[in-house]
């Protein structure tokens, strides 16, 4: 990386100027009990920002805050012949599942995914990915029984 007082900022600059700042602020976020980091950017010839998001520590940023949320209605809304009530949804969603005998933890639902909508972590791994309605439908009727009829249909 270079000294920008004499030249123009470019595209490929953008990268290794967020790398280095997010390198600079790394030990003072972490003493302070925060998350974060410099994303994504916008930039010209003489200037570049940053979205800038920090959270607490082991916290949800509110994206992934909504995506659980998102996840916790859907159980609702698919057990609601079962009455199950906030706290039961959220206690099935912080556990870990069995699917295709693969441990998954739920993280989040994202209704504008068609094929894909549900988002789990592999508890083996720690790596996320995304998934179709079984993923939610399989551990939901191994805990709470038979669901509505569209939980059936999409399941069968």
């Amino acid at each position: 990386m270079e000294n920008f007082k004499e030249s123009n900022i470019e595209r490929s600059d953008v990268a290794a100027i967020r790398d280095a700042l997010n390198s600079a602020i790394a030990a003072k976020l972490n003493e302070l009990g925060l998350d974060g980091e410099f994303g994504n950017a916008t930039f010209d010839a003489s200037s570049v920002s940053f979205k800038v998001e920090l959270t607490r520590s082991g916290c949800l940023n509110r994206a992934e805050q909504a995506k659980r949320d998102d996840l916790i209605q859907r159980v609702r809304w698919e057990a609601r012949g079962k009455a199950i009530t906030a706290e039961e949804a959220e206690e099935f969603v912080d556990a870990i599942h069995v699917v295709n005998g693969q441990k998954i933890k739920l993280t989040g639902y994202n209704h504008r995914a068609k094929k894909m909508p549900v988002e789990f972590v592999k508890v083996d791994g720690g790596t996320a990915h995304k998934g179709g309605e079984s993923f939610l439908i399989i551990p939901a009727r191994k805990s709470f029984g038979a669901l509505s009829e569209q939980f059936k249909v999409q399941a069968g």
